[in-house]
């Protein structure tokens, strides 16, 4: 397999990872958003609520019970720690796509060897593990940590 191919694959693979992590750290921050919504709605609401409809006691003593539940393990959700991974890991995946991006013009172009291909390559594969290694470790990213 030639060494353009060879970085084809590099880039396309990092541009790749860039999109699938800044999606899923969009999905974990609307999640995390959700959680935060219903338990400031339902610890508050729920007490007016409680007051004006009296008949419906249960209903509203179970809302707030679940809403203190949830405050409760809360903690233990992962979503925190993965917020911080991603917004961590994302940006620096992106910048190094957008310098993958940029050198493919050379690559593409012919104006490269084999050797200076193959080390611009290496040098993408190098930071891109360092970004994922400096991301705080959480349970399965996007395949990056197990």
């Amino acid at each position: 397999m030639s060494a353009q191919i060879r970085y084809w694959q590099t880039f396309s693979t990092l541009k790749r990872d860039a999109i699938y992590i800044n999606r899923y750290h969009g999905r974990v921050e609307r999640i995390d958003r959700l959680l935060n919504m219903f338990s400031a709605m339902a610890s508050s609401g729920s007490v007016a609520g409680w007051i004006i409809w009296k008949d419906l006691g249960l209903v509203w003593g179970a809302v707030i019970a679940l809403s203190q539940a949830l405050n409760a393990v809360k903690p233990y959700l992962p979503f925190r720690r993965r917020l911080a991974a991603l917004a961590a890991l994302g940006p620096d995946l992106e910048a190094l796509a957008l310098v993958a991006e940029a050198d493919w013009f050379k690559v593409s172009d012919g104006q490269l060897t084999e050797q200076e291909i193959h080390s611009l390559m290496m040098a993408l594969k190098t930071k891109a593990q360092r970004g994922r290694s400096r991301a705080p470790p959480c349970q399965r990213i996007g395949g990056y940590w197990s």
